[in-house]
């Protein structure tokens, strides 16, 4: 008895989530070379990136080109409906594991990209931040910590880069 009444509550619930539009966010639907593959990859190459706000431009280089290649893999359209405009916080460096001499073994990095979606008009059509995190080793050897830290700035422009094509295909999904 109590199996039956579970298993309607499970079909009651399953038709419910059905019929009010629900669909996975990375819900893979759009087949290779369809129309909408195509009108997608049209719309996101009329986008235009501008270069990004922030003090180490090194840095802001990277995470526009990553984005730019995810955005037009073929090139970019000729006309331009939409540009991107971000500002990315300097990426902050906080120590973590404190040794007894007092000394860190650990260094975690923080970035922040704020953007805005504009059409050509200047309206803001999605906005938003992006935030991303990870961990590098300190070591004895500086110039080694250094390397260790520029290769994890560079993964976290690649990390941001994907973010932000995710929430602008999301946005143009609609």
């Amino acid at each position: 008895m109590i199996q039956k009444g579970w298993l309607s509550v499970c079909f009651m619930i399953l038709f419910l989530v059905q019929g009010c539009g629900y669909s996975s966010l990375y819900k893979n639907d759009v087949k290779v070379g369809s129309k909408e593959e195509m009108s997608l990859v049209k719309e996101t190459s009329s986008i235009v990136v501008k270069p990004v706000k922030t003090k180490e431009s090194k840095y802001g280089i990277m995470l526009r080109n990553n984005l730019k290649l995810l955005l037009a893999p073929q090139g970019e359209n000729e006309t331009k409906k939409y540009s991107l405009e971000m500002k990315m916080e300097d990426p902050r460096t906080i120590r973590r594991g404190i040794k007894k001499d007092g000394s860190a073994s650990i260094g975690s990095l923080k970035v922040v990209v704020r953007f805005k979606l504009k059409d050509m008009d200047g309206n803001v059509l999605s906005e938003g931040t992006v935030v991303d995190y990870s961990n590098f080793n300190i070591l004895d050897n500086v110039y080694a910590s250094e390397v260790s830290k520029d290769y994890v700035k560079k993964q976290l422009m690649n990390s941001v880069a994907d973010e932000l094509y995710k929430r602008i295909i999301l946005y143009l999904k609609k």
